[in-house]
């Protein structure tokens, strides 16, 4: 089989993933593909609270962090190594993992300022979220360019590094106030 029949094929599993993702953010008519993914797979509905009873938020968001690193490894390995099944795997690690990772980030987040400072402490992450999906994906496409697989190792070694943070930073948790003070 040669390398080009191989990327037909790799190229038909991510068209037929692409298409699979936009015809779920249909379903529910909001427009973001990854969270119609996840509520439908289950991710955020069925698994994250079951494992919430089990551990506490810094370690289902590691998990999820952990689930993102290998599935873009596994999108890393498909770029030298066409192969449809090593892309569904991805597909799925990523889907699970951001369906982990954002409610925890998300809860962990809040518990770090008192209530009063929550929209404040939103609307900043919220900004910087924006920001990143506009200065990513240009970032990521001029590396493209230069080597197609070089754009996955890049962001799993960022999101290793964002795991070991996530792992050792304990943010310090504010308790909840009676009374809003501004």
């Amino acid at each position: 089989m040669s390398l080009f029949s191989s990327g037909k094929k790799l190229g038909a599993s991510l068209a037929i993933a692409a298409a699979l993702a936009m015809a779920v953010s249909g379903c529910n008519g909001d427009g973001d593909s990854t969270k119609s993914v996840q509520s439908l797979g289950g991710t955020t509905v069925v698994v994250l609270p079951r494992l919430l009873k089990i551990w506490d938020e810094q370690i289902v968001g590691s998990m999820g962090l952990a689930g993102l690193t290998v599935g873009l490894i596994l999108l890393f390995i498909s770029a030298f190594w066409p192969h449809a099944a090593l892309v569904v795997a991805a597909v799925a690690c990523i889907v699970l993992g951001e369906g982990l990772f954002d409610p925890s980030y998300n809860a962990r987040l809040s518990m770090t300022v008192p209530e009063h400072k929550q929209g404040l402490l939103q609307g900043t992450n919220q900004s910087l979220q924006a920001l990143y999906r506009v200065v990513v994906p240009l970032a990521a496409g001029a590396i493209y360019t230069y080597n197609h697989g070089s754009v996955f190792a890049i962001a799993a070694v960022s999101l290793g590094i964002c795991l070991a943070l996530f792992v050792r930073l304990k943010p310090r948790t504010v308790a909840p106030s009676l009374t809003a003070v501004s």
